[in-house]
Parts: C-alpha cells; sequence; structure tokens
C-alpha cells in the first residue's frame, strides 16, 4: 500500500494556481484607494463625508424626489456646508481655533441634529415614513449623522 504525501490538491493537478481576483474585489480596493486619496478615512474626512452624505440625502429625496425633507434645513445646511468647508481649506478653520476642534464641534453639531431628526421621525411616522424613498432617505441621513458622530469622536484636540 502506498499512500501520497502531499496534500490533495496537488495531486489534482491544482499546484500553483491562485485564484483570480473577482471584478468586485477591484472595485472596492479602488474605492478603499481613492477615499484614503481623498482623505476621507481621517477623522476629520469622516465629519466631512457624513455632510456629504446628508447634503446628497437633502438634494437627491428632498429636492429632486419630494419625499424625506429632513425637518429644519437650515439648521442641518449651516453645520454641513461649514465641515465641507473647513475640510477643504484649512487655512480659514485656523482662524476659528485650528481644524481639529472646528471638525470636532461641527460633528457633534451634526450628530446631535440627528438625534432630534430622529425623534422627530419616531414621533410623527405617518408623516415622514411612509413609503420606501422615505425610509430609504432617512437610514441614509441616519447614517451620515452617525459617520459625523464616529468622526469627530474620533478626532484628537
Amino acid at each position: 500500500m502506498t499512500m501520497e504525501s502531499g496534500p490533495p490538491e496537488e495531486s489534482m493537478g491544482q499546484t500553483g494556481s491562485t485564484p483570480e481576483p473577482s471584478p468586485m474585489q477591484g472595485a472596492i480596493s479602488d474605492a478603499k484607494t481613492a477615499m484614503e486619496k481623498a482623505g476621507f478615512t481621517a477623522p476629520q474626512g469622516m465629519v466631512a463625508l457624513g455632510a456629504l452624505i446628508l447634503i446628497g440625502v437633502e438634494i437627491i429625496f428632498g429636492v429632486i424626489l419630494e419625499d424625506y425633507f429632513l425637518p429644519d434645513t437650515v439648521g442641518l445646511v449651516l453645520p454641513t456646508l461649514a465641515a465641507l468647508i473647513f475640510f477643504g481649506r484649512t487655512a480659514t478653520a485656523e482662524k476659528f481655533g485650528g481644524v481639529p476642534v472646528v471638525m470636532k464641534v461641527l460633528g457633534y453639531s451634526m450628530a446631535l441634529f440627528g438625534v432630534w431628526v430622529l425623534i422627530y421621525d419616531l414621533r410623527y411616522p405617518d408623516d415622514t415614513l411612509n413609503e420606501f424613498p422615505d425610509l430609504l432617505g432617512a437610514l441614509l441621513a441616519y447614517g451620515g449623522f452617525a459617520l459625523s458622530y464616529l468622526g469627530a469622536r474620533s478626532i484628537k484636540v
């Protein structure tokens, strides 16, 4: 009785072959590279990305689809636009105490606004969450608020 001493893969003729990466893995790695290059993986970038998501939700679901409007849009526009401006222009933020301080304050203010939006949506669900686009817009907005909070929490001052 003779026994083969190699693993079963070698006897099947699969030695040295590496599986090809799927197109999805390539797209994910490209997206990660782009996010790192843009600076959105840093805590300040997370606050700015949360602001971008919130502005996108308001434009797509509120203005274009006319389904999910964030309550008190003026209260949301000010911190989100300020976060985007200060993320892009560090010299402007230095006048207000430095980029980390400004981004931390803006991230926490967006997160507090998110808590208020969540309470409003839960209090009046028939007015705000009655169709699928409303629910999708709300979930994306909550994700933007959470991303802003996590970014602000991670900023070291």
